[in-house]
C-alpha cells in the first residue's frame, strides 16, 4: 500500500509541476494542433474524393455520349446500306410502267428523308428536322419509315417526351400550296378498294349488265376465239382484283386489246380504242344506297386520316438546292352529308359537308379500263 500511495503522490506532483512550469499548456496546444491538422487533412481527403467522383461522373457522361454518337452513326450507316439495297432491289424488280416507277421513287425518297433527317451533317435534312421541331414544339429522337403496306403513313417520328407522330409525305413537282389540302397536287388521300363501297358494287353490276354481256366482243376485237363470258360472281372477282385477270375471258380481251392498240391500251378511247365507258347509262344512287355509301366512306376516311398525325409536303429532289418542303397539321375527316355525282370520262362523286366543304372521289378502273381493279379513290 505504501508503494502505491507513494507512486500516486509522485504522479500528482508531476502533474502539478507540469502545470507550474507550463508544460501542460504546451501539450494542450500541441494536441489541438494535431486535431486541427487531422480535420484539415480529412476535409482535403473528402474534397479530393468528391473531385474524383465528379471526374468519374463527367467521364461516364462523356463515354455515354460517345457511345450514343457511335450507335447513331452505326444506325445511319445501316439505314444508308438498307437504302442502297432497297434502291438496287427496285431497279432490278420494278416493271417499266408509271405506277410502279412512282412507287419505287417514293420508297427511295422516303428512305432519303429518314436518313438525312437523322444525319447531323446533312443541310437539307437538318432544315427539315429544325422546321418540324419548331412547328410542333417537340424534340426528335429517332425517325422510322413505315413498316408495311397496310400503314396509312410514311414516317414514324419519335420524341424525347415519349410521344410520336405518324407522317404522310405528299410529293409534287408543282409549287407547294399551303392553303390547299396537302395532297391536292399529289397522290390521293384514300386508295379505296371498290368492293368495300356500294358505289363500287353498283359500278361492277352496271358494267357487267351493260357492257360485258352486250358488246360484240368478236367484232370489236376482230377475233373469233373469245372465251365464254363467265357468270357475274366469277367475273366480279376479276373486276375487283388488284392485279392481272384470272378468268380466261378477261385475260383474252385484255391481251387482244393490247395486240391491236398497243401495250398499255384499254377501253378508254385512247389510241383509237373504243371508249366503253360512254355506253353506260346514268349512274345514280337510291336514298338507301346514298345513306349506306356516306357511312362507308366516312368510316374509311376516319380510319385513314386518324393515322396521319401530320403531313410533309415536298417538291423536287432532296439532293438539290431546288428542294422545297412544308410541314402541315393533321386534317380532320369532314362530316359528309351531301353527295354530288358528276359524269365525266370516269364517275366523280363530291363528298361534302353542310358548308359544301370536303373531298372528291373518283370511281374508276385501276389496272386497265374494263379489265381489273374497280376502285374508289379520294382526293
Amino acid at each position: 500500500m505504501e508503494n502505491i500511495s507513494t507512486s500516486t503522490n509522485a504522479s500528482l506532483n508531476d502533474v502539478s509541476k507540469m502545470r507550474t512550469t507550463g508544460v501542460w499548456s504546451q501539450k494542450k496546444v500541441h494536441a489541438r494542433t494535431i486535431h486541427k491538422n487531422d480535420m484539415a487533412n480529412l476535409k482535403k481527403k473528402h474534397k479530393t474524393e468528391d473531385e474524383q467522383i465528379a471526374i468519374r461522373h463527367k467521364n461516364d457522361f462523356i463515354n455515354l455520349a460517345k457511345k450514343h454518337e457511335r450507335e447513331l452513326i452505326t444506325l445511319v450507316e445501316k439505314r444508308q446500306r438498307r437504302l442502297y439495297k432497297l434502291c438496287l432491289k427496285h431497279i432490278i424488280n420494278t416493271p417499266i410502267d408509271g405506277r410502279h416507277i412512282a412507287r419505287a421513287n417514293e420508297s427511295i425518297r422516303i428512305g432519303k428523308i429518314v436518313n438525312y433527317m437523322m444525319d447531323k451533317n446533312n443541310i437539307n435534312g437538318q432544315e427539315i428536322t429544325k422546321a418540324y421541331e419548331t412547328k410542333f414544339n417537340k424534340q426528335i429522337t429517332i425517325i422510322e419509315a413505315a413498316g408495311t403496306n397496310k400503314d396509312h403513313y410514311d414516317l414514324l417520328i419519335r420524341h424525347t417526351d415519349g410521344s410520336f407522330q405518324r407522317v404522310e409525305e405528299k410529293h409534287s413537282e408543282k409549287p407547294i400550296n399551303v392553303n390547299a389540302v396537302p395532297w391536292k397536287d399529289s397522290v390521293q388521300v384514300l386508295n379505296g378498294v371498290g368492293s368495300q363501297f356500294v358505289v363500287g358494287e353498283k359500278m361492277a353490276r352496271k358494267w357487267y349488265d351493260e357492257v360485258i354481256t352486250q358488246v360484240d366482243w368478236g367484232k370489236i376485237l376482230e377475233c373469233s376465239e373469245i372465251p365464254d363470258i363467265p357468270a357475274y360472281d366469277e367475273w366480279e372477282k376479276d373486276a375487283f382484283r388488284c392485279g392481272d385477270p384470272k378468268t380466261p375471258f378477261v385475260i383474252k380481251i385484255k391481251s387482244r386489246c393490247r395486240e391491236l392498240w398497243g401495250g398499255k391500251s384499254s377501253f378508254t378511247g385512247v389510241n383509237n380504242t373504243p371508249d366503253l365507258r360512254s355506253t353506260l347509262s346514268n349512274f345514280t344512287l337510291t336514298e338507301s344506297e346514298a345513306s349506306t355509301f356516306i357511312q362507308q366512306i366516312k368510316d374509311k376516311l376516319n380510319e385513314v386520316l386518324s393515322q396521319k398525325d401530320c403531313f410533309l409536303q415536298t417538291k423536287g429532289d432532296i439532293d438539290t438546292d431546288g428542294f422545297e418542303f412544308a410541314w402541315r397539321e393533321s386534317v380532320s375527316s369532314p362530316n359528309i352529308t351531301i353527295l354530288n355525282i358528276r359524269r365525266e370520262k370516269d364517275i366523280f362523286i363530291d363528298l361534302l359537308d353542310d358548308e359544301n366543304e370536303g373531298f372528291t372521289g373518283i370511281l374508276r378502273w385501276g389496272k386497265g379500263c374494263g379489265f381489273t381493279n374497280i376502285r374508289f379513290d379520294v382526293r
